[in-house]
């Protein structure tokens, strides 16, 4: 069976695959428990900085927080 209009490749790919890498980074760092200020201080920026992204970062793993996020990151760290 054929699926005209499907991208086999976005199917087949995981859900980290559309994050940059300094986003990545940003996970990573969640998974080890860190607080936004030591992860301001981690990645060089404000702690506003920290705050902004982290939603959007959530947005595009489609979670509402960072323990659906983390629980995402080492499912497909395995």
């Amino acid at each position: 069976m054929v699926f005209p209009f499907a991208d086999i490749h976005k199917v087949q790919q995981g859900p980290l695959t559309s994050l940059i890498h300094r986003e990545r980074d940003l996970l990573a760092a969640l998974e080890s428990g860190q607080s936004n200020i030591q992860l301001a201080r981690e990645f060089g920026v404000r702690i506003n900085t920290v705050k902004f992204h982290l939603p959007n970062l959530f947005g595009e793993l489609d979670v509402r927080d960072w323990t659906p996020a983390i629980c995402l990151y080492l499912e497909t760290k395995r």
